[in-house]
């Protein structure tokens, strides 16, 4: 994705090109439709941690911002 979505009517939308087939298994999560600006649809982030448990694995983040890695490559003053 994103994929473009066509509103049909007040409950409805179509989206036509979608490049795999939604599963409808009830012991899966129902597929959810998130609506927005396609240059906004995700951010970058930096994971801060990561806990497996089971099959499932629980994350937590942090806005990444390009500013903090300014001066990486910089030297130190004299």
């Amino acid at each position: 994705g994103p994929y473009p979505a066509t509103q049909i009517d007040e409950f409805h939308v179509r989206v036509d090109d979608l490049d795999f087939v939604p599963s409808n298994d009830p012991a899966l999560n129902s597929p959810r439709l998130l609506f927005g600006p396609a240059d906004k649809w995700a951010y970058p982030l930096l994971v801060t941690s990561a806990d497996p448990s089971g099959g499932n694995v629980s994350m937590k983040g942090m806005p990444y911002d390009a500013r903090v890695y300014t001066y990486d490559h910089a030297t130190a003053p004299d």
